[in-house]
């Protein structure tokens, strides 16, 4: 005869007791994984938070970088031109040219 799913079982308080026990091992399995896909979750977060911070910061440098030496890098190209260093040939008005460029 078959079990339907409302029969007890053959096998009795052994096989019961075997079945909850495994059922608290995979309750147990449960909650150790979930704890360990937070913290990588956690972790994550964090490395995604730390790499926006670290572009931030490559950028606000390099733009501070280029504020602050453009007018020194202006200062200079007028001296140069001031002498006629760079700009007393078509080749080096062409670099003056370029140079203003950026």
């Amino acid at each position: 005869m078959e079990n339907t799913g409302n029969q007890p079982v053959a096998g009795g308080q052994g096989e019961i007791q075997s079945l909850k026990a495994e059922i608290k091992e995979l309750k147990d399995l449960t909650v150790e994984n979930q704890r360990m896909i937070r913290s990588v979750y956690k972790r994550m977060r964090f490395s995604g938070i730390i790499t926006a911070i670290k572009w931030v910061i490559i950028i606000g440098i390099t733009l501070g970088a280029f504020y602050y030496i453009q007018p020194v890098f202006e200062a200079v190209l007028k001296t140069y031109e001031s002498i006629g260093g760079l700009g007393s040939s078509q080749n080096g008005q062409n670099v003056i040219d370029l140079l203003k460029s950026f």
